[in-house]
């Protein structure tokens, strides 16, 4: 059963304010602000997850609910057979309508607020994630960025949701990339020990990164 977990965006305004380095009594605080006012007006962030079960084949393969997934490398954040949360995270097509007509510091701003939308929606999917499994410590693996994981496979992950993506207004393209672009497809895996995104994650030069990345 997919579960649709929709939000609504309250922005921190005072530290991004902060980490953008928008000085107290510019013109530049006031057209943030008002930006923000029209974010949180219009944006609907929001994921999509279920509940399934990740198993081994005769062959020592590995299946979520019957769909075959080369994903390997999660043996070592747990025992097979397990539960684990397909997900579709997003920060929302409506944040795309306020796009048009801002200038260039102003998109790059809606680029981080379209983040922090991103990071509200994947926030919810891993406390349903928890409740569900009774369980903290909660990884979130994603194709593309988990050791060894192909990031074609998010189309196996789009297809467990049958058709659920489309309607909630997320799209994969032929080039593997996400639209809404500030999306995100993975899965979240009650484990041992709980890893973030960036611990797990391949990327070696990514701006973002909060943690070093874990060998695996």
């Amino acid at each position: 059963m997919v579960e649709t977990l929709s939000l609504r965006l309250v922005l921190d305004r005072p530290k991004m304010m902060t980490d953008l380095r928008i000085r107290s009594g510019s013109s530049d605080r006031h057209a943030f602000n008002r930006l923000a006012d029209r974010a949180e007006s219009a944006a609907i962030p929001r994921a999509l997850i279920m509940d399934s079960t990740l198993a081994e084949t005769p062959e020592d393969g590995l299946t979520i609910d019957g769909t075959p997934f080369s994903i390997e490398k999660i043996r070592s954040l747990t025992e097979i057979p397990c539960r684990v949360f397909p997900f579709l995270a997003t920060c929302g097509r409506e944040l795309n309508t306020i796009k048009e007509g801002g200038s260039i510091i102003e998109s790059f701003w809606l680029h981080e607020i379209m983040i922090k939308a991103l990071e509200g929606a994947v926030n919810a999917a891993i406390r349903f994630a928890q409740r569900a499994s009774a369980l903290d410590a909660v990884s979130l693996v994603s194709p593309g960025s988990f050791p060894g994981w192909d990031i074609h496979e998010q189309n196996k992950i789009f297809a467990l949701f049958e058709g659920h993506a489309e309607h909630e207004g997320i799209n994969l393209n032929s080039a593997m990339m996400l639209v809404p672009e500030h999306s995100l497809a993975g899965l979240l895996v009650p484990c041992r020990e709980q890893h973030d995104l960036c611990a797990l994650c391949g990327s070696v030069t990514c701006p973002r990164r909060k943690t070093s990345r874990m060998d695996l």
